[in-house]
């Protein structure tokens, strides 16, 4: 049966707007169930979805699994029950970023991310009522000039994040470790540029709002889903 690896995770797109995202370990055709209402189906047969939905309440409580299949199975997530985020204030946020892997021993150096205190961390505000978490960079050790390695590690993070994911949005940033580099044996070493560039990498796995600057010149790296701003309950944020 096919079975989803990553997520699923939500993300605020608008005020009554949501997104769904999920990977799975093959390639599926993917809806999303919400109590009370039609399932929402994927456009296309992928192995990374991002499903809207429409018309959410402030502050309205909804429930929601995914269901996948590969036209041989079908496999399901368990429920995860949300409450929407509210239109005016107030609004409870957790703000956190460094969660790259630390010095101690098994989860706290995990694939390029600390999962031990990352887990603690989005579960503890998760715990103390956060209705939206925001992570402005440095999610992993990054600093490799694999795409491999860069994508393996992202991975690892949106796993150690999901189980809260879920369930209240988070907002993700780049910081100066989420990086992938192009390097020489003379010792240089350069950003990689275009759909390779960090920005882009890190775009395609990521779901923030879609509302930053244009690349500066042709050939620099997108904006795309890493620099951003919304407002969300008469408060104003930007990603940088």
């Amino acid at each position: 049966q096919p079975t989803v690896v990553v997520g699923p995770m939500l993300a605020r797109k608008d005020a009554t707007h949501a997104v769904v995202s999920f990977e799975t370990d093959v390639p599926v055709a993917a809806a999303v169930g919400v109590a009370g209402r039609a399932p929402v189906v994927s456009e296309g047969v992928s192995a990374r979805h991002e499903i809207l939905l429409k018309n959410l309440e402030a502050e309205g409580t909804y429930r929601y699994s995914v269901a996948v299949s590969n036209g041989a199975g079908v496999s399901s997530t368990p429920p995860r029950t949300f409450r929407w985020l509210p239109i005016e204030s107030p609004l409870t946020l957790a703000i956190m970023s460094d969660s790259r892997a630390g010095s101690g021993p098994g989860l706290s150096s995990h694939n390029g991310v600390n999962v031990d205190i990352l887990g603690r961390l989005v579960t503890g505000a998760y715990r103390q009522g956060a209705q939206l978490m925001l992570f402005p960079g440095d999610l992993i050790d990054g600093y490799t000039t694999s795409t491999d390695v860069f994508q393996s590690q992202l991975t690892t993070w949106l796993q150690a994040v999901e189980g809260v994911g879920g369930v209240v949005p988070i907002l993700t940033g780049m910081g100066n470790h989420e990086a992938l580099l192009n390097a020489w044996t003379d010792g240089m070493e350069a950003d990689k540029t275009g759909d390779a560039s960090s920005e882009a990498v890190f775009a395609r796995r990521m779901v923030n709002p879609r509302n930053g600057p244009p690349p500066e010149i042709p050939g620099a790296p997108t904006y795309d889903e890493s620099v951003y701003s919304l407002d969300v309950a008469g408060v104003h944020l930007v990603m940088l």
